[in-house]
């Protein structure tokens, strides 16, 4: 581009061309970039010129020249007495050199650093911050040998591409340049000579990452630091021998701990124990060579039984007394004493048991005598050992500590506390059989009333009534008292809630089933069971209650069935699957034509007030009541008017304009009203005209017992089981199941136990389903 000039005339004074701003620095010193001749480094070196010389006139031909110089326009084509533009006036130069001279006193006052020596082999430090100082390299030969001349790597050929251009290097850094070049030891010029160091030059350290590439050694002289660990103590690795070894360690210490504890604890009780429970060793009957019933009375009379260990029950076991001294004794002239309950008491008394009652001594005294006479009975030789006042005391204050010391209550105790469910399956003793009081049909029969039994867990006992297969049972001799009962799902049933066992003998009793009730062996321990009892098809009754738990293998699976109950509580004939699904898309259908029409006259009757309510504001004459106003009473009536009317026109005519806004201003709030809780006055009168199907589906399944038994039970069950799609896929046959809580039904349609036939049975809604493994030794040819 060119500039153009204009005089004041406006006349043009010629054309000036302009250059880049790099070029227009022609007349500073410009860093001479070395030839290929061996001696053009150091000469261009020494060629630096000052910097004082920027400011003097070029000798060299500038690339800008003012038009004033220009031969070829003429001498009056510039203004006279105007110098050239582009020239500093003397004034200019003058302060400019004056700002210099002030520079250089400033540098020549400050301590110049002296340029360090780079050691042989060391790292090079670099100068500038810019990238563009050229990299000097050295040679093999040592510090005083200098590069050879470069060489470009191009063929001199026509068409070659040109070397690349070097990078421009700005004033101030080849003024650095220079003056580090100048005095450095890879300047063969440089006015200081180098002279090796007497102290040996340490090896540089170039870290990690010249280590990698090779760039740096380490002295043979250099200890080698150890190794030490990158993670914090406590936190290293574990090693499986340490680990499996510091885990045995801590179960140690585990054990000791429990044992010290247990020891504390055994300490503690026995502080205030009045009876030492680790001390006794006890055993079974069983066991102890003990069997019931093993002699008769008469020979318990020939053996020198006393006759009244043979006749004590629970009735008259609390009336019973020892007698002390013995008779021995009496005969050598000893005062003869009564032991009895009261003396027990006061025994207990003064051993310490301060919270015992006498109603509790004497419910305890009466069993444990009931227990020791059994005892003796059995076996005559324990009567010198076991039939005495020491052993009963001994027995109370066993009893004593466990019970209240301990809080270890009996399960009697914990049921009718309410503190556990009574339908944990439990042995328990029948001790008393009280006969029911026969009553009369309206027909004038007499009804044999079923009995009562007396039920106890050794510590308390407890009112129990049963059914009519249990009746049978009592009947015939089969329960009796004695007799060890395994009950399963009993019912509780109590006037007061959380009453304790003696006073609760009076206003409660439980409710035994004959299906869940058996027949336990006489050597089984009172008390609750971990493992329930289950049921066979062969001690199955059909009115026998309800069968708390049976093992059973599906033999057969029925189609799936439905049936119908109506609002009336009729049941419909069972259906298959296709029958349901036709009856459940036509109620579909009913269902949606009622709501259809539910719905348009809903729509109606909305349609017909809002309308009443317009015709009712064009006669208020622009009457609008506000929020906060009462609405009259007599508007509130008028609304029930105007909405069971069939035409509510005739009722408003007569209305004031201040009751026609009212009345308005109503209806369209009820309206609003209706019509967000449409879904709910629809939902409630389909819920009335077209009412939800109360549909059932159920299954008929065959089965047989699992369980093997001795003799085998010839016949199978028939189960309805409700609710079956509930079970999804995994009822199916040849699987075994654990089925808990089902009904008998079918009474007169049973098979007896020794016949082939069939027993039926329901699902009740609490009935569960436990799918088990089968076994290798399955009876599936059953």
């Amino acid at each position: 581009m060119a500039l153009k000039g204009m005089n004041g005339s406006g006349s043009s004074y010629g054309t000036v061309p302009t250059t880049p701003q790099s070029q227009l620095l022609s007349r500073r010193p410009t860093f001479q970039q070395p030839n290929n001749d061996e001696d053009s480094d150091e000469e261009n070196v020494s060629k630096l010129n000052d910097p004082s010389d920027w400011f003097k006139p070029s000798t060299t031909t500038a690339l800008f020249v003012p038009a004033s110089q220009l031969s070829d326009i003429a001498p009056g084509a510039m203004s006279k007495g105007k110098r050239s533009w582009d020239m500093p006036s003397e004034v200019a130069l003058e302060k400019a050199s004056k700002r210099l001279q002030e520079w250089e006193k400033e540098e020549d006052k400050e301590e110049q650093p002296k340029p360090k020596q780079r050691q042989v082999l060391g790292a090079v430090e670099n100068i500038s911050q810019s990238s563009s100082v050229p990299q000097v390299a050295t040679q093999k030969e040592g510090p005083a040998t200098f590069r050879p001349p470069f060489k470009t790597p191009f063929a001199a050929t026509q068409g070659s591409p040109a070397p690349p251009a070097r990078p421009q290097i700005s004033s101030y850094n080849r003024t650095l340049v220079a003056g580090a070049y100048r005095n450095s030891p890879l300047n063969p010029g440089s006015q200081t000579a180098y002279q090796p160091s007497a102290k040996p030059i340490p090896a540089p350290n170039f870290g990690p990452a010249s280590q990698r590439i090779g760039l740096g050694t380490a002295s043979r002289g250099t200890p080698v630091p150890a190794f030490k660990s990158p993670f914090k103590p406590g936190f290293c690795p574990p090693d499986p021998a340490s680990a499996e070894a510091r885990r045995k360690k801590e179960r140690e210490e585990a054990a000791a701990e429990r044992e010290r504890r247990a020891a504390e604890q055994r300490e503690r009780e026995l502080r205030g124990a009045v009876f030492d429970l680790t001390s006794r060793s006890r055993q079974t009957m069983r066991n102890a060579g003990v069997a019931p019933c093993a002699y008769s009375i008469d020979e318990l009379n020939q053996l020198g039984m006393p006759p009244e260990i043979s006749a004590i029950n629970l009735e008259n076991a609390q009336y019973y007394h020892f007698n002390a001294p013995t008779f021995s004794q009496v005969l050598a002239g000893a005062s003869l004493q009564r032991l009895d309950v009261e003396a027990a008491f006061r025994d207990l008394k003064s051993r310490g048991c301060k919270l015992v009652e006498k109603p509790w001594v004497c419910n305890h005294w009466k069993m444990i005598l009931w227990k020791l006479a059994s005892l003796v009975r059995s076996c005559p030789d324990l009567l010198e050992e076991k039939w005495t006042y020491q052993e009963a005391i001994n027995q109370l204050l066993y009893r004593y500590e466990r019970e209240i010391n301990r809080c270890q209550r009996p399960p009697i105790r914990l049921i009718t506390e309410g503190d556990t469910a009574s339908s944990r399956p439990m042995v328990l003793c029948v001790c008393g059989v009280i006969p029911g009081q026969d009553s009369t049909n309206e027909r004038g029969e007499i009804v044999e009333a079923l009995p009562w039994l007396d039920v106890t867990d050794g510590w308390y006992k407890v009112r129990a009534t049963i059914d009519t297969a249990l009746g049978r049972a009592t009947k015939r001799g089969v329960l009796k008292v004695g007799s060890k009962i395994a009950v399963s799902g009993a019912k509780f049933q109590c006037d007061k809630e959380g009453a304790e066992p003696l006073p609760a003998y009076d206003i409660s009793h439980l409710e035994l089933h004959g299906n869940s009730t058996s027949l336990a062996p006489w050597d089984a321990k009172l008390g609750f069971k971990r493992s329930p009892y289950i049921a066979t098809l062969r001690s199955l009754t059909p009115d026998g209650g309800s069968v708390m738990l049976m093992d059973i293998l599906v033999i057969k699976l029925y189609p799936v069935g439905y049936i119908e109950t109506n609002e009336k509580g009729e049941r419909s004939a069972p259906r298959c699957e296709k029958e349901e699904r036709e009856e459940m898309e036509a109620w579909k259908a009913r269902r949606a034509n009622e709501e259809i029409r539910l719905r348009g006259e809903l729509e109606k009757k909305l349609n017909r007030m809002e309308g009443l309510a317009d015709t009712l504001q064009r006669r208020s004459d622009g009457f609008h009541p506000s929020p906060d106003d009462d609405v009259p009473n007599h508007i509130d009536d008028m609304y029930e008017d105007v909405e069971e009317a069939i035409d509510p026109l005739p009722l408003v005519q007569n209305l004031t304009p201040r009751d026609s806004g009212c009345l308005a201003n109503v209806i369209r709030s009820k309206c609003a009203a209706i019509r967000e809780r449409a879904a709910e006055h629809l939902s409630a009168e389909l819920e009335s005209t077209c009412s939800p199907r109360n549909v059932r589906n159920f299954r008929v399944i065959r089965f047989r017992d699992y369980r093997k038994q001795k003799p085998l039970a010839p016949r199978v069950g028939q189960m309805t089981v409700w609710d079956v799609l509930s079970l999804g896929e995994g009822l199916q046959e040849g699987k075994r199941f654990l089925v808990t809580n089902i009904a008998p039904c079918q009474p007169n349609s049973w098979a007896r136990p020794d016949e082939e036939g069939e027993a039926f049975f329901n699902t009740r809604r609490d009935t569960r389903w436990t799918s088990l493994e089968l076994d290798r030794d399955s009876p599936l040819s059953w």
